[in-house]
């Protein structure tokens, strides 16, 4: 009797151990670790990101050094090895993420009409990141639709790309800062910009 009530105590201590280790590496499981990226490298991430999709302002000759947001069409896929080395000196954040991939392919195919709209002076690039419409006689319903959609395609790039970097809860705030600035030095000519002092044209 005694024998059965020691070996229902060590085993009943060796359960209990066995759950506090489980839930001792669950919990270190779930940790997610935010990134601190200096915002001059998210610039220049954001500003390669959208020349390879918009392509650079009339008269800026095209540097012939790759960006890094071109890495991922030639097969360099975002992994735990890129994400456990991402605080290296000069590490950019990544925004073509292979969760990014499916959005980047609706910016390419939207980019000659957005640049149509921009170029006429229809829509323009607001301070926040966003698409905003300038010329409401000239936004036909079929406009309007195209800045909703653009907004919300923008909106879930953001959101994917500071979750993919892990740059925690102000990561959205810095993709956005970042993008709204190459999005509106970008713009073509006849393009609508917003700054701290109001909106100007191109």
């Amino acid at each position: 009797m005694k024998i059965q009530t020691t070996t229902a105590f060590l085993f009943g201590n060796f359960l209990k151990k066995g759950l506090m280790l489980l839930g001792v590496a669950a919990a270190f499981g779930c940790i997610t670790v935010n990134v601190n990226f200096p915002e001059s490298a998210v610039q220049r991430a954001a500003d390669d990101f959208v020349k390879d999709i918009y392509g650079s302002p009339e008269g800026e000759k095209k540097s012939s050094k790759k960006s890094p947001s071109s890495s991922f069409w030639n097969g360099v896929l975002f992994s735990s090895a890129y994400a456990a080395d991402i605080n290296a000196p000069g590490r950019e954040p990544r925004f073509d993420t292979p969760n990014a991939k499916k959005i980047i392919d609706q910016m390419r195919s939207r980019k000659d009409e957005l640049n149509r709209l921009k170029s006429a002076g229809i829509v323009g690039e607001t301070i926040d990141g966003d698409l905003a419409i300038k010329d409401s006689a000239k936004a036909t319903p079929e406009i309007k639709k195209f800045v909703d959609s653009e907004n919300s395609i923008r909106e879930k790039l953001y959101d994917t790309v500071a979750e993919d970097n892990q740059m925690g809860r102000n990561g959205v705030k810095v993709i956005r800062k970042t993008m709204s600035k190459s999005l509106r030095n970008n713009s073509p000519s006849g393009s609508w910009i917003e700054d701290e002092g109001g909106w100007t044209r191109k």
